[in-house]
């Protein structure tokens, strides 16, 4: 009788110790691309003119192998003289964009910094997909810098 139970439940507990391994995993990746993205943040805030190729170095190298990075030119807009809030939505992204406003309320600038890593389930996916939506594929980390 309990070999019975055990044959009727083991493929349920290996689709969930399955489903619990690449969450894990798929978590563990988003962590160390949220710290990859963080860190070309802060090396944009202690360099705002750094080019794209730059940032997208130390972005890859926080990460470590696997992952692509983007990152944009700057988006500038003027701001409020009296508020010191964007009194418009950013331009484009152009290297000389904030160099060619003439804002009396001065500038502010936006960089977007993106990274992304393949993530490939480890078991196969028609084991648990009826627990895990999603499994497999890329996941992107994304911050906006103000500078």
């Amino acid at each position: 009788m309990a070999a019975v139970e055990f044959a009727l439940i083991a493929p349920l507990l290996i689709a969930l110790l399955g489903a619990s391994v690449d969450l894990g995993r798929a978590i563990i990746t988003a962590i160390r691309l949220e710290t990859a993205v963080r860190s070309g943040a802060e090396f944009i805030i202690q360099n705002p003119g750094a080019d794209p190729a730059t940032v997208q170095t130390v972005v890859r190298d926080a990460f470590g192998t696997g992952a692509t990075a983007t990152v944009t030119w700057p988006r500038c807009a003027c701001l409020n003289a009296t508020t010191g809030s964007p009194e418009s939505a950013p331009g484009a992204a152009d290297p000389n964009l904030c160099t060619s406003l003439n804002c009396p309320g001065g500038i502010v600038g936006y960089r977007d910094v993106t990274a992304s890593a393949g993530f490939t389930a480890f078991f196969p996916a028609r084991l648990y997909t009826a627990f895990v939506a999603n499994v497999g594929g890329t996941i992107t980390r994304n911050v906006t810098v103000r500078i």
